[in-house]
């Protein structure tokens, strides 16, 4: 009897340490991009309990492009399944591309009535974006959220259970050129540079 209370009790230990286990937020992107082409993202949302709306922020970042120019943000779009909303309907997915700033982009979306539970696997899918990069481009580019910008609201407008130790925690990823895509520049440069030195 005492062995099967111990086990109930620990089960419920469990479960109350499951259940108050803060939101995650998360990027998944490929390993690596060919420059001159597109790649697209997905941003997910775990664990995140009575979720009423959100406005979801992220930018571009790399040392050696412009902004703008050589990588951005080109469109988004809601998820076809496992959808944050999609048990409980949506006003409509919206997102923006800041003029100017395209190496920011912004989607938000809110409920008609009531929330939502983000199971992962069954709703936890925030959106899809994709990401331009020029054929010039050599560096990483880092995917960041902006947790100033960061809206994951309950049905009263207020910030969901656990959304500070969410923003402490906010991921970040890169993406890098695909090896032989290097491997082509760097044997480009060098040849350039061999044709142009002075004959002897």
């Amino acid at each position: 009897m005492f062995r099967t209370v111990g086990l109930v009790a620990a089960t419920l230990c469990f479960l109350a340490g499951y259940a108050s286990a803060s939101p995650i937020l998360s990027i998944t992107a490929p390993s690596a991009y060919t420059p001159g082409n597109t790649f697209d993202i997905t941003v997910s949302l775990t664990g995140a309990q009575e979720l009423a709306s959100y406005s979801v922020s992220l930018t571009l970042s790399d040392s050696n492009g412009t902004a703008g120019t050589d990588f951005r943000f080109q469109s988004a779009s809601q998820p076809s399944s496992r959808y944050v909303f999609t048990a409980g309907g949506n006003d409509g997915f919206a997102y923006n591309i800041p003029t100017g700033q395209e190496y920011e982009i912004t989607v938000d979306d809110l409920l008609n009535s009531g929330t939502v539970n983000t199971v992962a696997g069954v709703n936890d899918l925030v959106a899809n974006m994709t990401v331009y990069t020029s054929t010039s481009l050599q560096g990483s580019l880092v995917i960041s959220f902006d947790g100033t910008k960061l809206e994951l609201d309950n049905a009263s407008g207020g910030d969901i259970a656990g959304f500070s130790e969410l923003v402490a925690n906010l991921p970040e990823t890169a993406v890098a050129p695909e090896p032989a895509t290097l491997a082509l520049l760097s044997m480009g440069l060098g040849l350039l540079m061999r044709r142009r030195r002075p004959a002897r």
